[in-house]
């Protein structure tokens, strides 16, 4: 019996689970739901109460959308006549009720969708670009400006999800404008009926979120307010060979003339007129100039319509002379590259700045970039060099240097930026070819220190301090501070063999090396730092070798006798002395 005494003892009455009618009668509903549910019949926008099991919360929203939504999109597997159903009406007395969310709606990043039946959210469904949707009971979306709960501006550094903004959307001022509203461009509103705001919420069930009745462009209406001038033909149009979401959009703003022909919204950049936004080093404008090498005529032609060189901007685009703070990137005496507009040295792309502030701290740059390792003429340097515009600025600025994808350079010098560089040091990476022995090349910058370490052309040892260090070079006591005697070599340039044993070798390092003399070992000592050996030896031609530098007779205990050194056998750093000192007469004994 529905109600009343059962007929039969230990049978329960119906009421026990369906509280509120007998479910018997035809008016409950379809599958009895309104025997127990509070709404209308069949349910199509789901419970109205507001108490369990009959908590509205946003079912009628959801319901109400153009997908077609059932109740097993969310609780697949506990519908009515599903065991779970069962054992809820049994014993379930408060909510939520058993979720499980259909695998159609599984975002594209993010695994299986989830509910928390604590916060009342979900999470990894697809409908709502893989982020957490608001509280089920609670929370709310203003769908007609409210986007960025849903759709994520991806330019490659996030989880990619169906429903992203990518091309256009991820670039310099719309980036900025969609990030700030994207009703800039699009109208979800109800008074806009085009396809695109009207089937928005269609075919959210299918695995990329949308279809061909639902075009982006269907929901674009360009504003046209003083934030945002937006003028012109105002149209977004696509076509052959693009595709829906490649159309391209004809009208003016911030200054510049868009024609679909040529800016297509996936384009990539370099493409675009006049170029992307901000303008890398690696980019071009659609004339084809590089921000490196422009001269004035290029600039006149295809930069003037945006930039003023200096002064105050009376252009839509800033003024060049905001970065660049000494002189025109274009005038003449500016320098290779535009490198004299910011930085002073008149040979600064091969010797470095030469200036007592930053950018232009002169520091060792000069004693660094005259040695025959930079400007010897052959062999060429290593590719990991060579391969840079500015080959002796990425010896040690590696990632920083103009033209390198890192945009660090950039970054570094964009006086437009949040937090834009104003003192030193510049950014510093050591190329791994300078890398010591025992390991990679490393630096300490700090007020004190500027130095670098385990670099191979120090020996792996500390360097002294960049900016006011110096090294004297001489063959007495500076030589150990790249040199060091050692049984075993744990550095390339390790004094070893006879210089440790017997320890009667171990003079200071004039007794046996002139480093003052015309001699090629003394004159290339510095020439094959970028090399693993940190020597020519066995290079072409082979013009740096430990025996070049060697004369006997220094010190307080000369040498006597031949005073020869002999390569014996023909392994440069194995050869023999022939000579008389410390009371012993050596004859062609091997140095190892």
């Amino acid at each position: 019996a529905h109600s009343g005494t059962s007929p039969v003892s230990g049978a329960p009455l119906c009421v026990s689970c369906h509280k509120l009618a007998d479910p018997t009668v035809p008016t409950t509903g379809t599958g009895t739901c309104l025997s127990c549910h509070v709404g209308a019949s069949g349910l199509a926008g789901g419970p109205t109460g507001t108490t369990f099991p009959n908590i509205a919360g946003a079912h009628a929203k959801h319901l109400g959308l153009k997908t077609t939504l059932t109740c097993d999109s969310c609780h697949a597997g506990s519908g009515a006549g599903s065991d779970r159903h069962y054992a809820n009406a049994k014993s379930a007395t408060s909510g939520p009720a058993s979720v499980s969310i259909a695998a159609a709606f599984n975002a594209q990043n993010g695994g299986s969708a989830t509910f928390s039946s604590s916060a009342m959210t979900c999470g990894a469904v697809s409908c709502h670009g893989g982020q957490t949707t608001p509280n089920w009971r609670a929370g709310s979306i203003a769908s007609d400006t409210q986007c960025r709960v849903c759709h994520t501006i991806n330019d490659g550094t996030g989880v990619a999800q169906f429903n992203d903004a990518l091309g256009r959307h991820t670039w310099g001022t719309h980036k900025t404008a969609g990030t700030a509203d994207c009703t800039i461009c699009h109208d979800m509103s109800t008074s806009n009926a085009a396809l695109g705001a009207v089937n928005h919420f269609a075919e959210l069930d299918t695995t990329a979120v949308g279809s061909t009745n639902k075009l982006p462009s269907g929901t674009i209406v360009f504003k046209n307010t003083a934030t945002y001038p937006i003028s012109g033909n105002t149209t977004y149009s696509v076509s052959a060979p693009r595709s829906e979401g490649d159309g391209g959009c004809a009208l003016a703003c911030h200054g510049v003339i868009h024609d679909p022909a040529v800016n297509h919204w996936a384009a990539p950049k370099g493409s675009g007129v006049a170029h992307p936004m901000p303008f890398y080093t690696t980019g071009t404008s659609t004339a084809g100039n590089h921000h490196q090498t422009v001269t004035q005529a290029q600039f006149t032609s295809d930069c003037a319509t945006c930039h003023d060189l200096s002064g105050p901007s009376t252009k839509s685009g800033p003024a060049c002379s905001v970065c660049h703070t000494l002189a025109s990137p274009v005038g003449a005496g500016a320098g290779a590259g535009t490198c004299l507009s910011c930085h002073v040295g008149a040979s600064f792309t091969t010797l470095g700045p030469g200036g007592t502030a930053w950018p232009s701290l002169k520091g060792s740059h000069a004693k660094h970039l005259s040695l025959p390792t930079f400007t010897r003429p052959s062999p060429g340097l290593p590719a990991e060099l060579a391969s840079s515009p500015y080959p002796a600025c990425a010896a040690c600025h590696q990632g920083s240097v103009p033209g390198d994808s890192a945009q660090t350079h950039y970054a570094n010098a964009n006086k437009r930026a949040t937090t834009p560089v104003t003192g030193g040091p510049g950014s510093v990476a050591i190329a791994s070819t300078f890398n010591a022995k025992s390991g990679p090349a490393s630096i300490t910058s700090s007020a004190s220190a500027f130095t670098c370490s385990n670099v191979s052309c120090h020996g792996g040892q500390t360097t002294p301090g960049w900016q006011t260090g110096t090294l004297t070079v001489n063959a007495t006591t500076y030589c150990t501070a790249c040199h060091v005697a050692r049984s075993t070599a744990t550095q390339y340039n390790d004094a070893t063999g006879r210089h440790v044993n017997p320890s009667n070798h171990r003079q200071t390092c004039d007794y046996c090396h002139d480093m003052t003399q015309a001699k090629s070992g003394a004159q290339n000592h510095f020439k094959y730092l970028d090399t693993p050996a940190v020597s020519g030896v066995g290079g072409t031609p082979a013009d740096q070798y430990p025996s070049d530098t060697i004369k006997f007779g220094g010190g307080a205990q000369p040498a006597t006798g031949a005073l020869t050194y002999t390569v014996t056998p023909s392994t440069q750093g194995r050869g023999s002395c022939a000579l008389s000192c410390h009371g012993k007469t050596h004859s062609n004994l091997t140095w190892n």
